[in-house]
């Protein structure tokens, strides 16, 4: 609960995209379905909402142990990565993970 608050409060942003996963820049067709653009396609505005996973990514391999860190290394994105932290460190466990976590900083 403390690093969701600490999340949300400084990296508002990048807790979107940890919380919900990644976003992928999809384009609009004639019969209004959404397709997934090619990276050629790709505007700034879609390089940067990627870049957003990837700093979340960052962000969560920062502030994660190093023994914590082995079971997340394989995550595609910080949303994975959060899951999994999630569900290794479920209630009173997490608490316990996060003082670690704020001690060894």
């Amino acid at each position: 609960m403390r690093m969701e608050v600490f999340l949300r409060d400084i990296y508002f942003d990048l807790w979107i995209i940890i919380n919900h996963g990644k976003v992928t820049p999809t384009n609009v067709d004639s019969d209004e379905n959404k397709i997934i653009k090619k990276e050629e396609e790709y505007d700034l505005e879609d390089h940067q909402t990627i870049q957003q996973n990837s700093k979340g990514k960052d962000l969560l391999c920062k502030i994660l142990l190093r023994s914590v860190l082995y079971k997340v290394s394989s995550c595609i994105s910080a949303h994975d990565i959060w899951r999994t932290f999630e569900s290794d460190f479920v209630n009173e466990n997490i608490e316990v993970a996060l003082m670690t976590i704020e001690e060894s900083h």
